[in-house]
């Protein structure tokens, strides 16, 4: 009985040993062959057909549109990022912490990390949802949530800079003032890559990228920083960056939501409908209009200190041999200025002149040029001296030049005597041996950094003016260079203003 058995299984397994063996004969036969010839390369003759092909192939990669997204359950995932409650409030709270204090040290990697765990994008993408599915209840509640969430965070970063006994203005705190129409790229990308990711299912890494690029979290710390310490300029410049940010994350939402036909909320009623849709139009008015016109005033100023550089390298330098000259180009809509100060080099009017006339040459008309002497009184009198020597010889206007000079070389003396009294009795409030060694370990695109005091005499008063010279590593280029000097022209007055009661709106800060 057992023999048979055994004898039926051993048929059984060789007939389908035979089976697989054909059929793999059959598969390996059919894998081997191949009929066409596929080095050869077939080009379509006819150029409409293969204008139309590439543009069909162009769609097919491109194209969003693959009626494959699951429309409500990516509605309730924006739902539920966006309420603010119980643990979502202690997490932003903790992340604001994280981030004031790197901010404070200024560490990048602390702050990035902060921006990984806060959940600051919820409200922001709410918003756009809110607009993009004509959802009012969900537009409001976004709305309020993230007010909730900006009040939280500033009130957080206030309270840890008011009891914070480190008391250092570092460059990440500083350089998150100043934005640009880049930042409105960044954040309207990055908002479109987030949308992108979320309809389709992919909220893994790509979200974390997205809360690092838009930056939300370190303006709202610098933005608490500044009423901490009473920094207006700084809280206004911190609180524009974070609403543009906010502001394109929102639209980069909304016009993906309609691009991809998301299904919109319908109401019961059509009155109620109609009022909603007014409802959202208004406010959809009210996204794109501010945004709009940030990325064109910001697209102006790039394109105006653009212009300022070219002007300056290709006009006002080669006037002259060694001018060390500061630039500080203030764009406004309704009348730029091009600020310009000179420390070795006396400015005419003609050369001025010479120079106004060339303004329109690098599409800067509307400008002004402002100019500041950096020489004292004497060096500008032997300047006008050589000019009266240069005229048609005009004698009794040399000498009385010449006698102008003597008696203010005289009262100069006076004043500096009378300045060197004083500053012997008072001793100097800057520390500027800690200045140069923070510079130092702050910047390490910098080899040596130097700071002179000078004097200037007024009619009234002697002035004290100062030069940062900074030596640059030799791989830093130009923009970097530019960037650095500005916040270290930042952080200088700042510490002139809170230790010498100095307020001055810059110093020269020149390369060596």
């Amino acid at each position: 009985m057992e023999n048979k058995f055994d004898e039926e299984n051993e048929k059984m397994k060789n007939g389908n040993e035979g089976a697989e063996s054909n059929q793999n004969k059959d598969n390996s036969s059919d894998w081997k062959t191949i009929e066409e010839d596929p080095t050869k390369i077939n080009i379509d003759s006819n150029l409409g057909e293969l204008a139309s092909g590439t543009l069909d192939f162009l769609k097919s990669i491109l194209s969003l549109r693959h009626g494959n997204y699951k429309f409500q359950k990516v509605i309730d995932e924006a739902k539920e990022n966006i309420v603010f409650e119980g643990y979502n409030v202690w997490v932003l709270i903790c992340s604001i912490v994280v981030a004031s204090v790197g901010l404070n040290m200024d560490s990048v990697a602390v702050v990035i990390g902060a921006m990984l765990i806060s959940p600051l994008m919820g409200p922001i993408r709410g918003i756009g949802f809110g607009v993009g599915i004509n959802d009012f209840p969900l537009l409001i509640s976004s709305v309020k949530n993230f007010a909730v969430m900006v009040g939280v965070s500033l009130v957080t970063s206030i309270v840890y800079f008011l009891i914070t006994p480190i008391d250092i203005h570092t460059t990440e705190l500083l350089g998150r003032t100043q934005p640009n129409f880049l930042d409105a790229i960044i954040a309207f990308s990055g908002g479109l890559a987030g949308i992108i990711a979320s309809a389709n299912g992919k909220n893994d890494t790509i979200v974390n990228g997205v809360a690092i690029a838009t930056a939300l979290m370190p303006p709202l710390c610098t933005a608490g920083w500044g009423i901490a310490n009473g920094e207006w300029t700084y809280f206004l410049g911190a609180s524009y960056l974070f609403l543009l940010n906010s502001l394109f994350i929102a639209l980069s939402t909304v016009m993906l939501l309609r691009y991809l036909r998301f299904p919109k909320r319908e109401y019961l009623s059509e009155k109620v409908e109609k009022k909603v849709q007014n409802y959202i139009v208004i406010f959809l008015v009210i996204i794109i209009a501010p945004s709009a016109w940030l990325f064109y005033k910001m697209t102006k100023k790039s394109i105006f200190e653009s212009n300022v550089t070219e002007f300056v390298d290709q006009v006002v330098r080669p006037s002259e041999e060694n001018m060390i000259v500061t630039v500080n180009p203030k764009f406004s809509m309704s009348g730029s200025v091009i600020e310009l100060s000179f420390l070795n080099t006396y400015i005419d009017s003609t050369m001025l002149g010479t120079w106004n006339r060339s303004l329109k040459n690098h599409n800067l008309e509307d400008a002004k040029i402002k100019i500041f002497q950096g020489q004292d009184d004497v060096a500008m009198m032997d300047k006008k001296i050589k000019e009266a020597l240069g005229l048609s010889g005009n004698q009794n206007e040399l000498i009385n030049l010449l006698k102008e000079k003597e008696l203010l070389v005289s009262q100069m003396e006076d004043r500096f005597e009378r300045y060197q009294a004083e500053q012997e009795k008072q001793k100097d409030p800057i520390d500027f041996d800690y200045l140069l060694r923070s510079f130092r370990a702050e910047y390490n695109e910098i080899n040596n950094v130097t700071i002179n005091r000078g004097f200037t005499y007024g009619q009234e008063q002697m002035d004290t003016t100062y030069v940062i010279a900074v030596n640059f590593k030799g791989n830093v280029d130009k923009a970097k260079q530019k960037e650095v000097k500005s916040r270290m022209n930042k952080k200088f007055c700042f510490e002139l203003k809170e230790k010498a009661n100095i307020q001055l709106d810059s110093v020269s800060v020149i390369n060596y």
